[in-house]
């Protein structure tokens, strides 16, 4: 902090930490809008109906990095077309392994 910011604190500290909290919330804001744009952004039931799949195939893919995706604010998960288009995984190479198909592998 520099000597003004000491100074202002120490004259009016609640003000100081409002004007401070809002500052950082309006930066954080802006910095949401600047590097998501919703609308270019897939959902998973889009990459579903893209790809074929299940969603817990989709979440499958994701938890195995199969996949580019980041998350919003707000947690949700979100996939940029580009990504999903490029991705060369679809619902026959995401088939469960069962037993039987194990089996007949090790004959």
């Amino acid at each position: 902090m520099n000597e003004q910011a000491i100074v202002e604190f120490w004259r009016d500290p609640e003000n100081f930490v409002r004007r401070i909290v809002a500052e950082q919330i309006a930066e954080r804001d802006v910095q949401r809008v600047a590097t998501s744009d919703d609308s270019a952004l897939l959902k998973v039931k889009d990459v579903m109906r893209l790809k074929g799949v299940s969603q817990r195939t989709v979440y499958d893919w994701v938890a195995k990095n199969l996949i580019r995706h980041s998350y919003t604010p707000g947690g949700q998960l979100r996939f940029r077309r580009e990504d999903v288009d490029n991705c060369q995984l679809h619902a026959i190479e995401s088939a469960p392994v069962t037993t039987r198909s194990l089996a007949e592998r090790h004959r």
